[in-house]
């Protein structure tokens, strides 16, 4: 899967995730990223809600893996 943001305005996403975690009391190493799938439903929300605070737009694609050349499988 490749995914991409798209911002028409600047968006400090990395303050964001930051005082999240410091409002959620969310602790890790890294300060500036979300992993959704180890996280609880109201973390999630938290920052989707956020996320839909901004202009942003998220475009993806993905592709099946059988579909794919051997050497890109890595």
């Amino acid at each position: 899967m490749i995914a991409a943001t798209i911002a028409t305005e600047r968006v400090n996403f990395d303050r964001t995730v930051k005082k999240g975690n410091e409002k959620l009391k969310v602790k890790g190493k890294c300060r500036a990223e979300v992993k959704f799938n180890n996280s609880d439903d109201w973390i999630r929300h938290y920052y989707i809600d956020k996320y839909c605070e901004t202009s942003c737009k998220v475009v993806w694609g993905a592709a099946l893996k059988n579909n794919t050349k051997a050497d890109l499988k890595l």
